[in-house]
């Protein structure tokens, strides 16, 4: 589990789970917000990623909130990832046909060492991962710069932006025993 925080205070929560059987790699995010900014924001979101081995085979997204229902989804077709994004103000749907390796769900669980892109599921498009210091990364998508921070490989809090900037915090150093891995 993460605490999610704008200026300190705790305005929701983030449950990352990842599940392995043979060469299938499932991982969950789930996330709840609610925040009085001028006005009440309520935020539901769910991503839900399926890897084979290491190649994404699709990520899911659907975010409920108080402005409407948001949708994202990639899928591997032969050759390539259909996209169909219907999010806040912006929709996609050219295909991506580089291979992905990584999508932010894995950064909830896996430090992205030697890792140059991650598919911005939101968007349905590719990212730069740039590391800026030895645990410290930074991905750029569509102008939002999102910042993680590792120690000893455990994600320990980032800074993402999502319409505001809020932080996602670890909620002990037990991080995998807490997020609910099953392996």
């Amino acid at each position: 589990y993460f605490d999610i925080r704008l200026a300190g205070v705790k305005i929701g929560e983030l449950k990352a789970t990842r599940t392995i059987k043979d060469t299938i790699i499932a991982y969950r995010l789930e996330s709840k917000v609610k925040v009085w900014l001028v006005v009440s924001v309520e935020m539901e979101h769910l991503t839900e990623t399926v890897y084979h081995g290491k190649k994404l085979f699709s990520s899911t997204s659907v975010s409920r909130t108080n402005s409407g229902t948001y949708t994202s989804s990639i899928v591997w077709k032969q050759g390539y990832y259909q996209t169909q994004v219907d999010s806040y103000k912006y929709k996609n749907s050219v295909p991506i046909y580089e291979m992905v390796e990584c999508n932010i769900a894995r950064f909830y669980f896996d430090e992205p060492v030697n890792i140059h892109k991650t598919l911005a599921d939101s968007y349905g498009t590719l990212a730069t991962i740039k590391k800026v210091n030895p645990g410290d990364y930074e991905v750029d998508s569509h102008g939002n710069v999102n910042q993680y921070s590792y120690k000893n490989g455990s994600l320990v809090s980032a800074s993402l932006f999502s319409k505001i900037r809020y932080q996602v915090i670890a909620r002990n150093d037990n991080r995998l025993a807490s997020a609910g891995v099953q392996e």
